[in-house]
């Protein structure tokens, strides 16, 4: 064959086109179509070149290497009985766990070979003076001593073991196929899953069955097979009901007429496998694999069993009820996938090598510490993947929708980029002076002064963006972004759009954010020193530790942030919007607050010391012991709520998530508050006016409640169990869906209270008022309760 037809044939199997500069290529080829004027063409390849050859398992059992040049080349487990090796070059070959048999390595150069484990046989023929024994080889046939030997998944095929020691060796997963072992002593030999044909000949009486081989006819019935590597096993008539074969590879497998009534083969995979005539009755294929050429029983459709095939331009979804697509690992190297659609799978460390994606959806896919070398993902989309330590060496990525990916942490090499759309992606550290990178579309793209560019290209004139100090990035969208030690200093990001943006240990000293929208930020650890975030958008923050002496965050919205731990010495917050923001062990010393709005506000133990808090709304806010005011300050007309707050001054505040457990808080005034998620357990509130008051969610397990005013009172899902609200007053209250098991409500007025939903399970209702209170029927009502009094 020459070489243009073997290409044609290659591209017709599926392949990247196949260039006499890659060994790699070629042992796909070698490793998945055993197709003889393929092999033979490849072995001749191997005579005539001088490469690394990386084929570990390959199959070159008989072939004709003579005078081959293959030092370092990778050729453990690989098959080499009766293969002609004379006088090859085979120095720093690692042959650990070959199969030698018969093979004829005379005047081959061998040092430092590595045969850990490698088999030979008396008819395995060497170089003189060289000692396989020596470089950990295992001799393997007649009169040999192996007991105790572990030869566990090693290829045993056509050995003669006449007289052979087999006590107590370990011949698990071995190959046994064409195995002579009638004269072996087997007494005590593990030969769990061991695999055998119909021409391995066993000692007299002894029953191979009962050791769970794995030969046609076995009986395997609830044998334990999970995850077991089964990849052309023959299996046909064999007895596998209720078999666990739950993620076994079966690739190849014959299967026919095999018993698997209610076996486990959930997630196995089936692709090639035949099952023609098999018994599928009650077998678990969910989540099973298979492609066009696996083999079924007449009319048995396995889509309804919930198994899925995997084949060029098909469709998959997530299964229902699972977020994620989740795809067999190392399990689609060297696949035509073209136009397959994977919406947000899981191919996390998948082996992709010279897979071809071309046009495929990856969209939001997880492909972190996935191995795309030489794979072609020509015109797919990659919007939204995860690409963390995914390796990218001579991948063809043209065309591609790369827009927003973060190349950062992937193990960049070289890739064709020409036409690809990068727009926005994060391309700090890559190295791409390797790559083609005409027609890509880089606006908005993100560099640094560590990212390496073709000789020659302008990235500046292509429209990227460099994350640096003093960097003119006004308007940046970059959602989710992430940061790490970065320097953005003096950097210009007005009206930058990072919601979701993470920071550790980074730089921000007099950048401006002005305008920003930095919503659901977490940052940490960052220095902050006047920077101006005037006018910018911090609410449901999630800071700590942050340096911000001296900054200017003038009319920003801090609603329900968290700014915890954080240096706010000098800082200029006049008309900044803190609602129910945590402000908690903040030094807020010299701070401007003018009109500003802490309503809710957390400040536990924070440093208020000189700051300026004229005109500022303080309603609601908690403070601590530990909380220091301005010299001269009036904290109780301030509104705000501590250990020192008159308890005159209750009605209307704004206490929501307030932790007032176990406090006595008897006669106090709580009308029109907002006590919604707080935490009053086991407190007292006997004779307390909850008038009109918000207190949905809160949680009043075994709280004290008699005659208190809850008339009007909202009680959303609050927790009441146990709670004791004898002769209280719930006229007209809201208590819908709220937990009032086992609480006392004796002599209660419940008229017109909504009880929709309402677990009264085992409560006291004894004398209590209940005309035209409202149920329904998810109301849960004491046992044996007249619903006639309910009017």
């Amino acid at each position: 064959m020459d070489t243009n037809t073997a290409l044609t044939r290659l591209r017709e199997l599926g392949h990247a086109p196949l260039t006499c500069d890659s060994a790699e290529r070629i042992t796909a080829l070698l490793l998945l179509h055993q197709e003889p004027t393929l092999r033979d063409y490849i072995i001749g390849l191997m005579r005539q070149h001088s490469w690394g050859w990386t084929l570990p398992g390959a199959d070159l059992s008989h072939a004709d290497l003579r005078g081959a040049r293959m030092a370092g080349s990778d050729l453990e487990r690989a098959r080499l009985d009766g293969a002609d090796l004379r006088a090859a070059a085979l120095m720093r070959v690692k042959l650990a766990g070959a199969t030698l048999a018969g093979a004829d390595l005379r005047d081959a150069v061998l040092a430092g070979a590595r045969l850990d484990g490698a088999i030979y046989t008396r008819q395995t023929r060497w170089p003189e003076r060289f000692d396989p024994e020596a470089a950990g080889g295992l001799f393997i046939g007649q009169h040999g001593d192996l007991s105790g030997a572990s030869l566990q998944g090693v290829a045993l095929c056509g050995v003669d073991f006449e007289d052979t020691d087999l006590t107590r060796a370990d011949l698990s997963w071995a190959n046994l196929c064409d195995a002579d072992l009638r004269w072996a002593d087997l007494d005590g030999a593990r030969l769990f899953g061991a695999r055998a044909n119909h021409n391995t000949l066993w000692p007299e009486r002894f029953d191979p069955h009962q050791h769970l081989i794995l030969s046609p006819g076995s009986r395997l019935s609830r044998a334990c097979l999970r995850g077991a590597s089964l990849a052309g096993v023959d299996l046909s008539w064999a007895d596998l009901a209720e078999a666990d074969l739950a993620e076994a590879d079966l690739r190849g497998a014959a299967l026919r007429g095999a018993e698997l009534a209610r076996a486990n083969l959930a997630g196995a995979r089936l692709h090639g496998a035949d099952l023609s005539c098999a018994a599928l009755d009650g077998a678990i294929l969910f989540g099973a694999w298979y492609d066009p050429h696996t083999r079924w029983p007449q009319d048995f459709n396995p889509a309804q069993r919930g198994a899925t095939m995997i084949a060029a331009g098909v469709q998959l979804a997530p299964r229902p009820g699972h977020g994620r697509l989740i795809l067999p690992k190392n399990d689609l190297r060297a696949r035509n996938l073209t136009g397959v659609s994977f919406p947000a799978a899981d191919l996390a460390s998948a082996d992709l090598r010279w897979t071809r994606l071309d046009r495929a959806s990856l969209r939001a896919a997880d492909l972190s510490g996935a191995n795309l070398f030489e794979t072609s993902l020509r015109g797919a989309d990659l919007c939204g993947a995860n690409l963390f330590e995914t390796r990218i060496e001579d991948t063809d990525l043209s065309d591609a929708d790369l827009s927003g990916v973060n190349l950062r942490q992937s193990r960049w090499v070289s890739a064709n980029l020409s036409g690809a759309r990068l727009t926005s992606a994060d391309l700090r550290t890559v190295d791409l002076s390797r790559s083609a990178l005409d027609r890509a579309d880089l606006s908005g793209a993100l560099a640094c002064p560590d990212t390496r560019w073709p000789e020659g290209f302008s990235c500046r004139a292509a429209g990227v963006m460099f994350l640096g100090p003093g960097e003119h990035l006004r308007g940046l969208s970059l959602p989710g972004q992430r940061l790490s030690r970065d320097d953005l200093s003096e950097a210009d990001l007005r009206d930058a759009n990072l919601p979701d943006l993470r920071a550790n240990e980074s730089r921000f000293d007099g950048t401006d954010f002005s305008n920003a929208d930095l919503q659901r930020c977490q940052i940490y650890n960052s220095s902050f020193l006047k920077a101006r975030l005037d006018g910018a958008n911090l609410s449901h923050a999630s800071n700590s530790r942050l340096h911000m002496a001296g900054a200017s965050l003038r009319g920003a919205n801090l609603t329900l942030a968290r700014m915890l731990y954080s240096d706010l010495s000098g800082a200029d917050l006049r008309r900044a919007d803190l609602r129910h923001a945590n402000l908690s062990q903040s030094n807020l010393q010299r701070a401007n607050l003018r009109r500003a709005n802490l309503s809710g506000a957390r400040l536990q133990n924070a440093d208020l010391t000189g700051a300026d808090l004229t005109d500022a709304n303080l309603s609601g806010a908690r403070f601590s012991r530990g909380t220091r005011w301005p010299s001269g300050f009036d904290v109780e007309a301030s509104g705000a709520f501590g250990p020192l707050l008159n308890p005159t001054r209750m009605s209307r505040a704004f206490l929501r998530g307030a932790n007032l457990s176990k406090k006595i808080m008897r006669g106090e005034d709580f009308s029109y508050s907002d006590l919604s998620q707080a935490r009053m357990i086991d407190g007292d509130f006997g004779r307390a006016c909850f008038q009109a008051a918000t207190l949905d969610q809160a949680h009043l397990n075994r709280a004290n409640l008699a005659c208190a005013n809850l008339s009007s009172a909202s009680l959303v899902s609050a927790q009441l169990g146990g709670a004791s609200l004898h002769d209280a007053n719930l006229s007209s209250a809201c208590l819908r869906y709220a937990d009032l098991q086992r609480a006392i409500l004796k002599g209660a007025d419940l008229t017109g209270a909504n009880l929709c939903g309402a677990n009264l399970k085992n409560a006291d209702l004894t004398g209590a008022r209940l005309k035209g209170a409202l149920t329904d029927a998810r109301t849960r009502l004491p046992p044996g309760f007249d619903r006639r009094r309910l009017g």
